[in-house]
């Protein structure tokens, strides 16, 4: 079987550590032959196995439709029997080469559940209805997400993220991170997310106020970037709360914060499936969470391994880090579930092999 993935985004996160990983374990199927075209000037992630094949054409501006020439005629070349595309303007340009080669079509780029469609006669509504009816197969990580952008249920594949365990290993000691971030309570809290509009760090930060201002016991730490960054530090400065509340902006150690914390927040307005969330259940760490976009599907499980509350829910918010703090059993017994559904559900094993099932029906 060969794969052509076509790849056309110069963000850096979630979804990118995602498809990286498909592509590493691809590459050890000796079934399954990979190659990648990069329609992006820039990609941040490396792989491992030097058989995959890459190839590059960047965009030299958003609708540059030479690109769509440069597909088909790399497919009429190497005739991969589908086209895995990760993006709008990859799925866009792909369309044309996979229905003239007839080559089969996934798009992948449904990753959130706000597709803000405006009105049906946007160029954007019109953008994804094209791919809707266009593509084979349309593959979301959230059932949500797929009904927010109108595909079909016989088009619709549902694959939640995955998060690779080998991140969590090698671990820094907890000790020496704790000292080298200058903590010294018994207790962390923990959220990790971009200041954004989307976040609802205010929430956040007020119950952080509240909590630290009735116990001496609990510090609270808050990463990530943003727009809003700025304010918030200069908010908690203010307070004189920078040993109690820490803003350590962006972070390339985040397992190891993680590992740290006792309890894991994230408030926000608006999500589609957060690796976050996987992160802190892969280290056994209970969660309150806001019941938001595709974060309402993550507690669907009978194992309670988080809570999740309204948003902008400030005494609930309260309450519930409260119980898990106080309540040592209920505590431990959602830390065990916290794992034991992650290694159930979430692993980036589990993820690859979805795809792998469904590259094989095609």
């Amino acid at each position: 079987m060969k794969i052509l993935f076509v790849y056309d985004s110069n963000s850096k996160g979630g979804k990118e550590r995602r498809f990286t990983e498909l592509i590493n374990s691809l590459a050890l199927d000796n079934s399954i032959k990979t190659s990648i075209f990069f329609i992006t000037s820039n990609f941040y992630y490396d792989f491992n196995d030097s058989n995959i094949k890459i190839v590059y054409h960047p965009r030299k501006f958003k609708y540059d439709f030479s690109v769509i020439w440069k597909i088909f005629r790399y497919c009429q070349k190497e005739r991969p029997s589908i086209i895995h595309s990760w993006g709008i303007i990859g799925s866009l340009f792909s369309i044309i080469p996979a229905k003239i080669l007839k080559i089969k079509l996934i798009d992948s780029r449904i990753a959130d559940t706000n597709p803000n469609f405006n009105s049906m006669l946007s160029i954007h509504y019109l953008k994804h209805f094209i791919i809707n009816s266009f593509s084979d197969i349309l593959v979301s990580n959230t059932k949500l997400g797929a009904d927010l952008y109108h595909v079909k249920e016989e088009k619709a594949v549902i694959i939640p993220n995955g998060i690779n365990t080998k991140r969590f290993q090698n671990l820094k000691n907890k000790d020496k991170m704790r000292k080298e971030l200058g903590i010294e309570s018994k207790f962390v809290v923990t959220m990790i997310a971009r200041f954004a509009a989307t976040k609802d760090y205010g929430t956040f930060f007020k119950v952080a106020e509240k909590i630290t201002h009735n116990r001496d016991d609990v510090s609270f730490i808050a990463v990530g970037s943003g727009e809003f960054f700025d304010i918030y530090y200069k908010k908690i400065r203010q307070l004189n709360l920078e040993k109690k509340i820490f803003l350590l902006g962006q972070r390339k150690d985040v397992e190891d914060i993680i590992n740290i914390s006792d309890i894991g927040v994230l408030a926000s307005y608006s999500e589609g499936f957060p690796n976050v969330i996987l992160e802190f259940m892969a280290l056994g760490k209970p969660q309150v969470i806001s019941k938001v976009g595709g974060m309402r599907e993550m507690q669907k499980s009978k194992q309670k391994y988080c809570y999740t509350i309204e948003k902008e829910d400030y005494n609930s918010l309260i309450n519930k880090i409260y119980l898990l703090l106080d309540q040592k059993n209920k505590y431990e017994r959602m830390s065990f579930c916290a794992i034991k559904v992650f290694k159930e559900k979430y692993t980036a094993e589990i993820m690859v092999n979805n795809y792998k099932n469904l590259y094989a029906k095609l």
